[in-house]
């Protein structure tokens, strides 16, 4: 019986560690036509400034609209994560495969947006839809600005756009600010 007790108290453990793991979005590697019930996500991201990282990350995280906050928790968080390495000068585009929604900067990021309102802004991904969030560039202050330009839309989605009959530029929402949640096992 003690060692039921003591595999059952590992595994609850086991679960609760890995409790964020719970993740809903996928990387695409090129992007792809999304199912009925999902939508394509695009966002590039470029290091204009110093960072004291190896690399430099963008994450979105899922946004209810209901609760106004993210919809997150310690057993399922859907988000969005790329890196770059903090050397890299050029412009890299990312792909995902999400739940279509609304997607939001995440709290969780090492750097903040240079625009604060941008806080209070979700990202419309319609289903069925392939979207370009926009660009999201480290500037020298540490500071990340965020860009929504037509012609780099036309380029990061030109690969696919003949093929979907709802793509291009995501539009954006007013929303609360988002909080962050702890976990703790």
């Amino acid at each position: 019986m003690k060692n039921v007790t003591t595999l059952i108290l590992m595994i609850l453990a086991g679960v609760a560690c890995t409790a964020c793991q719970l993740n809903n979005v996928r990387t695409l590697s090129n992007i792809e036509v999304p199912s009925d019930d999902r939508t394509t996500i695009v966002y590039g991201i470029r290091v204009d400034g110093p960072w004291a990282h190896q690399k430099f990350g963008v994450n979105l995280d899922e946004y209810d609209l209901n609760q106004q906050n993210i919809s997150g928790n310690c057993f399922r968080f859907n988000r969005m994560e790329a890196s770059v390495d903090s050397s890299a000068r050029e412009m890299r585009y990312f792909e995902f495969d999400a739940k279509p929604g609304y997607y939001v900067y995440s709290v969780f990021n090492g750097a903040q947006l240079r625009d604060k309102n941008m806080a209070s802004r979700a990202f419309v991904a319609p289903q069925r839809a392939v979207v370009y969030v926009g660009d999201f560039i480290l500037g020298p202050d540490g500071k990340v600005e965020f860009e929504q330009e037509a012609p780099r839309a036309q380029r990061a989605l030109t690969p696919i756009g003949a093929q979907v009959e709802k793509f291009g530029i995501a539009q954006l929402v007013e929303v609360r600010s988002p909080k962050p949640f702890v976990c703790t096992p």
